[in-house]
């Protein structure tokens, strides 16, 4: 990797959705991130945890309605420090919404079999009646769902994650690189 190429705030606008841009600054690595560390204490850094190495850190980048940690590494470079970042979801939230979708779609099927027998004499007493008809209902639209939640979290993520980096870059006398 060559040497960075700055970004000014409108080239950063037009950049492609998934790249995330690194930070240089004249700090060390362990600077860095004490430095991050005092901007989270004043609230400047929701989620902040510093890493368990030298220079490694986490911070939240926000996507409705699936959060991402912003994860961020510091490493000494050219007598510089350079900042890269990844995006990782959390995977609590999407592990309770599959769990809330299997444990309110399935019970569907004997709630809407014991609704349409008990008020409409006319309808057939036969549990895979309903089933043919409801599970198809309910379950097909389901992947196209869990898509627009993913891709939209990742959107929304890879937006205030920009934020955040420039957030970084501004606390620690750095600026915005390639």
């Amino acid at each position: 990797m060559g040497d960075a190429t700055i970004i000014t705030p409108q080239a950063a606008a037009t950049a492609p959705m998934d790249v995330l841009s690194s930070v240089r600054t004249p700090l060390t690595p362990k600077d860095v991130v004490l430095t991050l560390e005092k901007a989270a204490t004043k609230g400047k850094m929701p989620g902040y945890r510093m890493g368990t190495q030298t220079g490694a850190f986490t911070t939240l980048a926000f996507g409705a309605p699936f959060d991402h940690e912003l994860i961020g590494t510091a490493a000494a470079q050219d007598g510089r420090t350079l900042v890269t970042f990844r995006l990782r979801m959390l995977p609590k939230l999407p592990a309770f919404y599959a769990a809330l979708i299997v444990v309110s779609v399935w019970p569907g099927v004997w709630l809407t079999e014991s609704m349409l027998t008990t008020y409409f004499s006319w309808y057939p007493r036969n549990m895979w009646w309903t089933w043919a008809w409801y599970m198809p209902l309910t379950v097909g639209p389901l992947p196209w769902m869990w898509k627009k939640w993913v891709v939209g979290s990742r959107t929304a993520a890879l937006t205030d994650a920009r934020e955040t980096i420039t957030r970084i870059a501004e606390l620690c006398n750095g600026e915005v690189a390639e």
